[in-house]
């Protein structure tokens, strides 16, 4: 890379249903990484479709729901291509999953703005006090 070459934005997923949890979410992100490029959808579908047509990805967050159930593939196809992914419920809606360990963080919900940094810092992203 050289000086000329500019550095990509952070892209950033989020699959949120709730629309007052998605501006939270948004403005935490915004707070951490205010260069990210935000995409916010409300299901897995959508966040599937999104997750495909974006080429460079660098952090899914995505909701786990019982009533929607996550397919962990979303999330293992993110990790995969590079991207870190903060899993917002419990473990148990993955039902397994096999995702890998070492790029994956899960927030129990709820959750606060601090725990919520406290988790991007452990993805590997600056935390803000």
């Amino acid at each position: 890379m050289t000086e000329a070459t500019p550095l990509k934005p952070p892209v950033v997923l989020v699959m949120e249903r709730d629309p007052f949890i998605q501006s939270d979410i948004g403005m935490l992100l915004r707070e951490s990484l205010p260069d990210a490029v935000i995409h916010m959808c409300r299901d897995t579908e959508a966040a599937q479709r999104l997750a495909e047509g974006l080429g460079h990805l660098t952090l899914c967050v995505l909701k786990l729901m019982r009533n929607d159930r996550l397919d962990a593939g979303v999330a293992a196809r993110a990790a995969e291509r590079g991207a870190r992914v903060l899993l917002l419920g419990d473990t148990i809606d993955l039902e397994g999953g096999g995702l890998p360990p070492d790029s994956i963080v899960v927030l129990p919900v709820p959750f606060s703005g601090t725990t919520f940094r406290d988790a991007l810092s452990r993805l590997g992203f600056r935390a803000f006090s």
